[in-house]
């Protein structure tokens, strides 16, 4: 999570918005914490992980 936290203090100040994408169900909280909302997803082909894209508003 101090990647993340990081990373978003340098986008924050930039006031850009930010887009992730998560193929870890269990993730999604975590980024929901933090600002993001799913916006979409998508799937690999054969057995892919279901992939959700989420967004970040700029702050």
């Amino acid at each position: 999570m101090w990647l993340l936290a990081h990373d978003l203090a340098l986008i924050d100040a930039e006031h850009h918005a930010a887009y992730l994408e998560s193929s870890n169900p269990r993730n999604d909280a975590r980024y929901r914490s933090v600002g993001f909302e799913p916006v979409g997803e998508f799937s690999y082909p054969g057995n892919g992980p279901v992939v959700t894209t989420m967004w970040r508003l700029p702050r």
